[in-house]
């Protein structure tokens, strides 16, 4: 009889805890709290509850696509720009940089620049269906970054 309650015992524990992590609800809060937590660290300290709220919020596009070498390069220049002119407290690892307009559309367009390798995350242009605010941690495709338009 031992037994047979060690073994539920066991098997209820395992269920419990595989359920858990697969509760999709709970895996973005907690996403969102680390990210939080990230960001607040980035800051002085005078607006962490903003910030944590600002990076759980996500940037969304309406299309991604490869950029063009003109594209790209416009993109480089423009994140290197930003970073020289960086003003914050702590740079970010990320920055959404703004290319412009999509010619056919006439969406705003960006690309990912990552400041620690000083070069683009990608070469994928984003393409929005609103324009996005300068200075707001967003998370864009996966990576919170700060917004240059």
């Amino acid at each position: 009889m031992k037994i047979l309650h060690a073994i539920f015992l066991a098997a209820a524990c395992v269920s419990l805890s595989s359920c858990a992590s697969f509760d999709p609800l709970q895996r973005a809060a907690d996403e969102a709290d680390r990210e939080g937590g990230r960001a607040a660290r980035r800051h002085d300290g005078s607006n962490t509850l903003d910030s944590a709220f600002q990076v759980a919020e996500t940037l969304y596009y309406s299309k991604k696509y490869p950029g063009s070498p003109e594209q790209i390069q416009k993109a480089i220049a423009r994140g290197r720009l930003a970073v020289s002119q960086w003003r914050g407290h702590a740079l970010p690892k990320y920055l959404v940089v703004g290319i412009g307009k999509s010619e056919s559309t006439g969406r705003p367009q960006a690309m990912i620049y990552d400041t620690c390798v000083e070069d683009l995350d990608n070469i994928n242009i984003y393409e929005f269906s609103n324009t996005f605010k300068k200075d707001t941690m967003r998370k864009l495709d996966g990576r919170v970054a700060q917004c240059v338009p």
